[in-house]
């Protein structure tokens, strides 16, 4: 797969992604070897491949340039995976149509931006009361 990412784009590689440093997702649609990658099923996915599926994520990912980017990245990398999956001619590298799966089977689940947003919040709420 060619890389997704353009060079105008802050984020390149998955070093630039805001989550690089608590991710240990060992697939990442800014790695441009992402292919030679194993997935397990015990493994984490990407936090902007789960948010990207789920209903609202254009909304919610639009507050602010990098999360609008990588949701961007993230839509092309499910679009190429998918289309990879449907014209393989034989075995996927191993897990990753396990990975695809796993992805595509948080599209129903809370965000966790938004479980993060509401913490906030509510931590927020706390500190103002006397």
């Amino acid at each position: 797969m060619e890389s997704i990412t353009e060079a105008s784009q802050a984020c390149q590689i998955p070093a630039d992604c805001p989550e690089y440093v608590r991710c240990n997702a060992p697939i990442c649609p800014l790695d441009k070897d992402w292919q030679l990658r194993v997935f397990d099923t015990s493994d984490s996915t990407c936090l902007f491949l789960r948010e990207t599926v789920k209903e609202g994520a254009e909304q919610r990912l639009a507050v602010n340039a990098v999360y609008q980017e990588l949701h961007g990245i993230s839509a092309k990398w499910i679009d190429a995976e998918r289309a990879r999956i449907v014209a393989r001619n034989g075995p996927m590298s191993r897990g990753h149509g396990e990975h695809f799966k796993a992805v595509q089977a948080v599209a129903k689940s809370g965000s966790t931006l938004d479980k993060r947003q509401a913490a906030g919040e509510r931590l927020a709420a706390r500190s103002a009361t006397p």
